[in-house]
């Protein structure tokens, strides 16, 4: 989570460089806009893989196994997909260079792809314990279609 906090604070670093940087402009130049997509990028990649495959996911996985403790994930997860949120706001602050609208628009994709994961994965920290398999599966089978395309790391 603090790593995921660094780069969110990173992003708006850059954000708010290129604003003082920008002699009155309103856009950023080609490669401010660049390493501020970039850093969101790989800001909303590194904090995914913690909940898919890292520390996180992991004891999510075993509680889930275990049908059990899901509501303790709710909090953080609610925490992650603010951020998360904070900067798709950030990416879309700014007007793309003409070249970058495409950049644009696959980050801004990418960033509510990772918040439908997170969704997801709030809706299956709800359940009570106990649950059944029947109110799991629909939300777990499309984490395990993300987990598999993410390939978290």
């Amino acid at each position: 989570m603090n790593k995921f906090r660094h780069l969110v604070l990173i992003g708006l670093l850059s954000l708010f460089v290129a604003a003082c940087s920008s002699g009155g402009r309103s856009t950023m130049t080609p490669d401010e806009y660049l390493l501020h997509n970039v850093s969101a990028w790989n800001g909303a990649t590194e904090y995914i893989n913690r909940w898919l495959g890292g520390e996180q996911g992991e004891a999510f996985t075993r509680s889930l196994q275990e049908r059990k403790n899901m509501k303790q994930y709710a909090g953080p997860l609610g925490h992650a997909r603010a951020e998360l949120a904070q900067v798709l706001v950030q990416v879309q602050t700014f007007p793309p260079p003409e070249d970058a609208v495409a950049l644009r628009d696959m980050t801004a994709s990418y960033l509510k792809t990772a918040d439908s994961i997170y969704e997801r994965m709030q809706k299956i920290a709800a359940l009570p314990d106990g649950f059944s398999d029947e109110q799991v599966a629909p939300l777990g089978a499309s984490l395990s279609a993300w987990a598999r395309i993410w390939k978290p790391k």
